[in-house]
């Protein structure tokens, strides 16, 4: 019925701003985990599609931050890109959001007579980061 909701990445127009500890300490991975031989092929293309999605960018400067691409091979034979940012994790000031319980939520939910369902599939990409 409505299918140009569906098309592209859909990003969210609100950039979000992530705020780092006062103690705060760049971190740069300098040996970066290789890539298996049989999957460059597959994770090339898989980077060029998210660079042409615009997910990601290229660096081509110096950066004092630099976490490690980690590699999964999906079921489908497919691969996904991840990031290792266990290091980044420890500076990032925690924002605090009260979630509701299950109780609560189902609670509300007593007379509903319609329901959706949300593909929140590679939901973080659709959040563009400030440049800060």
């Amino acid at each position: 019925m409505f299918p140009a909701l569906f098309i592209g990445l859909s990003k969210l127009k609100q950039e979000c701003h992530i705020e780092l500890t006062p103690d705060a300490q760049p971190h740069c991975l300098y040996a970066p985990r290789r890539v298996p031989l049989p999957l460059q092929e597959a994770v090339n293309a898989e980077l060029q599609r998210m660079q042409d999605e615009g997910v990601i960018s290229p660096v081509t400067r110096p950066t004092d931050w630099c976490s490690g691409m980690v590699v999964v091979r999906k079921k489908n034979g497919k691969v996904r890109i991840c990031v290792d940012y266990t290091r980044l994790n420890r500076s990032v000031r925690r924002e605090h959001h009260v979630m509701p319980t299950t109780y609560t939520n189902l609670a509300k939910l007593g007379n509903a007579k319609l329901f959706s369902k949300v593909d929140a599939r590679s939901g973080s990409r659709k959040i563009p980061l400030s440049e800060k």
